[in-house]
C-alpha cells in the first residue's frame, strides 16, 4: 500500500473513506482525507445523495495552502 494512502482507523466511517477515496481516484485528486472532516463528508454524501447532485471531494486545509 503506498504510504500516502489515507487510513481510517474507527469503526465507523469505513463507508465515507470508502466513498471519498473512490471520488478522488475517479477524479485523479489528492486523497488527503482525514477522520476529522468526516462529519462535513458525511454531510456532504448525504446532501448529494438527497438533491440527487454529484459533489467533488471538499479541498482540505492541506491542499488550500500548497
Amino acid at each position: 500500500m503506498n504510504s500516502d494512502t489515507p487510513l481510517q482507523s474507527d469503526g465507523g466511517s469505513c463507508g465515507v473513506f470508502t466513498l471519498f477515496f473512490d471520488d478522488c481516484v475517479t477524479l485523479r485528486a489528492p486523497t488527503t482525507l482525514m477522520e476529522e472532516n468526516m462529519g462535513a463528508l458525511r454531510l456532504q454524501a448525504s446532501t448529494g445523495l438527497l438533491c440527487g447532485v454529484l459533489l467533488p471531494p471538499p479541498v482540505t486545509d492541506e491542499e488550500s495552502n500548497s
